[in-house]
């Protein structure tokens, strides 16, 4: 069926290169944050170019590199405006809102609304600002190519999905949201950003900007506990930007704007009255003859409506409506003219946005980069030249039917006997995770673990309300626990209690037992990460689930690695064993190199100390990832999916480092100048005519017998500076005059 429910999810025409070349690439698919940008340049190229597209569209300041989805971003921008929990919530109309007890910390409305409606808040905007409240406004980025943005009537955060710029509807997501803010908020925003900084040889390149915000590191002082983006689909949103440009995404704004027009002046005509005289791409319409009539001829023409609870009927429109959808729709309305006709009788009067003060008078998407790759070969070559530049599932270890348009292009609202095919997965993978785990119940909800977390922690509470014990508020969480639990338990409003962990990796039963004493009596819930990010099993996690439950709290657990589902359960059980046996044979070849921490029973990924290297050889854990950049490979998760040569690629990598760290501490190599300080090392860099370093290139370069020529992957820029980044913060495409030529590149490395 051809569904015109709108609601936030539209039909969208994606371009076929950006549906191959990126979408379907697995040289797209890579580990969910690029923590190494030598590796990671070309996704955090155009995860930039995503920022600054919804800067300019919004007219904000900065931008992050998307959220989970709209919901979340709406929370998000709630919990930035009330930096602490306890948010009394109150739905009220914008007229009655009364900020004159400075006592109201941030507003939140739509522009346009879920009804169409395009409304004028600047006065609401102004008097909530006089009197210290934030203003946040959900919107939609293709109305505001034609529409006035929130930027520019002062609006402090700006929020929405990106999901109608090239991203299939897939019955509801994922879709990437955006969220932007203005200048002095940057440091308060969720999520993460990319952000421009410069490598060892000066050159501008691109990073994930104020990393110690991020939540493993700042834990209970973190912002929001999104650690996850929808780097993907941002990619793809940012990917239709670029080839359409400002001047394709306001000839489809007007082409969904104009197509509207003509359906409100034929349901006009017809005899209907249309609830708002403003809109961009929805109509609220108050039948004028029988709504039984008008849904027995929708379901002859099998389209989906918007059904209110006062009996008016919802359609929005969006950029796949073609002239013969129009004249179906007016024809399932009663209109006896052709969309044709009523276009050609339309006047000048009849501009809609256009011909009124909410017309976007101000340009965006100026920079180059939207303005040079709009045919479909250009921007098939840049998307390869963005490809090339990172490592991804292609190239090494690193930690789809969604594209089928029987599967993409269903809407989330449509009836249910139109969606069986979902229902029945749904079913089936409901019933196979209940009997994975244990328990009764599955939600489908969270759309991350770190909404995972969220979801859990509210139901206790809602439990812990119920049985009268709303004073239970305090949340013991292990530090072997995801990075992400205290800002979760903190946005759920409760205390965190830190538990402290033993030599092996486990909990503390001694320290737990002493915390458990000493908030008995307003104990609400642990969380406890099973394996455990120091990669082990909890030995005694029966015990302590058996401790909290006796005094009247409640046990959060996650697991995050069941990433084998649906392979049935000798399937399952296999890719177990095969991901603890790999993790377990690394160890093994490396634990007489290294220092394994945490000996605990051994699951799925284990932890080498790089700590003592600072003092013997002034080498940090940073300088090993970097090298090991060199060789091809990023890290220690095998999990169930790679052979054992790939294993053994990587512990001979890791053995071989040792060594360079060997000779170090023994004198051999001087201690800032050596392969690892001065890792990952280029292509520019190896052939540069000049080399004086007291190592040779093919050390630098071809440290192992497996790392050949032909089948190396280089990394495109030198080692980052993170401090200067942090210090000069640009998360927009930088102006033009900092890109220079391949030449005046060589010119400077060599010298």
């Amino acid at each position: 069926w051809r569904s015109y429910i709108g609601m936030g999810y539209y039909n969208c025409s994606v371009p076929q290169a950006i549906v191959r070349n990126l979408l379907e690439n697995a040289g797209w698919v890579t580990q969910y944050t690029p923590y190494q940008p030598e590796v990671s340049q070309g996704r955090l190229e155009s995860l930039l170019n995503y920022q600054t597209m919804v800067c300019d569209i919004t007219g904000m300041d900065v931008a992050n590199a998307s959220l989970l989805d709209e919901g979340t971003a709406a929370a998000e921008a709630v919990q930035l405006c009330h930096s602490y929990s306890g948010v009394v919530i109150e739905l009220k109309l914008p007229r009655e809102m009364d900020f004159s007890g400075k006592d109201v910390s941030g507003v939140l409305f739509q522009y346009p609304d879920t009804e169409g409606k395009v409304e004028d808040f600047t006065e609401l905007v102004e008097r909530a600002r006089q009197n210290g409240t934030l203003v946040c406004c959900a919107t939609d980025l293709l109305a505001l190519c034609i529409l006035r943005p929130p930027g520019e009537f002062g609006v402090d955060v700006a929020l929405g999905s990106s999901q109608r710029f090239g991203v299939p509807l897939c019955y509801g997501g994922p879709h990437a949201a955006f969220f932007a803010v203005k200048e002095n908020l940057v440091r308060m925003m969720p999520g993460r950003m990319v952000g421009v900084t410069r490598d060892a040889n000066g050159k501008e390149v691109y990073r994930l900007a104020l990393q110690t915000r991020e939540q493993h590191i700042r834990r209970d002082k973190a912002t929001s506990n999104i650690c996850t983006a929808q780097a993907l689909l941002a990619n793809m949103a940012a990917m239709y930007g670029v080839y359409h440009g400002s001047n394709g995404l306001k000839h489809i704004a007007r082409r969904v704007h104009n197509a509207t027009l003509i359906l409100a002046e034929g349901l006009k005509r017809a005899g209907h009255t249309l609830q708002h005289d403003l809109f961009f791409d929805t109509l609220k319409i108050q039948c004028g003859c029988a709504v039984k009539e008008v849904f027995d001829r929708a379901g002859q023409r099998h389209i989906n409506f918007r059904i209110y609870s006062d009996g008016t009927i919802g359609v929005s429109l969006d950029e796949t409506v073609t002239e013969r959808d129009l004249d179906d729709l007016l024809w399932i309305f009663g209109c006896e003219s052709s969309s044709e006709l009523v276009a050609e009788s339309m006047g000048e009067e009849t501009r809609g946005i256009l011909s009124t003060a909410f017309k976007r008078t101000s340009k965006f998407l100026t920079h180059q980069v939207f303005n040079s790759y709009h045919s479909e070969t250009n921007i098939v070559r840049y998307m390869k030249r963005l490809e090339n530049k990172d490592i991804s599932l292609v190239h090494s270890m690193i930690p789809l039917p969604i594209t089928w348009k029987e599967f993409a292009n269903i809407h989330p609202f449509v009836p249910l006997d139109q969606a069986q095919g979902y229902q029945q997965l749904f079913r089936e993978l409901e019933r196979d995770l209940c009997e994975i785990t244990g328990y009764d119940k599955i939600s489908f909800q969270p759309n991350s673990g770190a909404q995972g977390e969220y979801a859990g922690l509210t139901a206790i509470k809602a439990y812990l309300n119920a049985k009268g014990e709303r004073h239970r508020n305090v949340c013991l969480i292990p530090k072997s626990a995801h990075g992400t639990n205290p800002a979760s338990a903190h946005m759920a409003g409760m205390k965190i209690q830190p538990v402290e962990v033993d030599k092996n990796g486990n909990i503390d039963i001694a320290h737990l037992k002493a915390m458990v004493d000493k908030h008995k009596d307003n104990l609400a819930a642990i969380m406890i990460t099973y394996p455990s990010t120091n990669g082990v099993f909890e030995e005694d996690i029966s015990d302590v689930c058996d401790l909290i439950h006796k005094h009247g709290g409640q046990v959060y657990l996650d697991g995050a690695n069941m990433n084998a589902q649906m392979m049935g359960g000798k399937g399952l059980k296999h890719a177990s064993e095969i991901a603890i046996l790999n993790a377990n044979y690394m160890a093994k070849r490396l634990e007489k190199h290294y220092k394994v921490l945490f000996r605990g029973a051994r699951a799925h990924e284990f932890i080498l100390d790089a700590r003592p290297f600072k003092k013997t050889a002034n080498v940090e854990a940073v300088d090993v990832a970097k090298r090991l950049q060199d060789y091809g490979t990023l890290m220690i998760e095998p999990t169930e999916s790679e052979d054992k040569a790939e294993l053994d690629r990587f512990c001979d990598a890791m053995i071989n480092i040792r060594q360079e760290i060997a000779e170090i501490e023994e004198g051999r190599m001087d201690s800032r100048v050596n392969p690892l300080k001065m890792s990952p090392h280029t292509l520019t860099c190896i052939t540069s005519p000049n080399w004086d370093r007291p190592y040779s290139r093919e050390v630098a370069a071809f440290p192992l017998p497996f790392v050949k020529p032909e089948s190396k992957f280089w990394p495109t820029i030198a080692r980052i500076d993170d401090i200067y980044g942090d210090q000069h913060l640009v998360c927009t495409c930088p102006p033009m005059e900092v890109y220079e030529s391949p030449f005046s590149e060589q010119k400077r490395a060599s010298s």
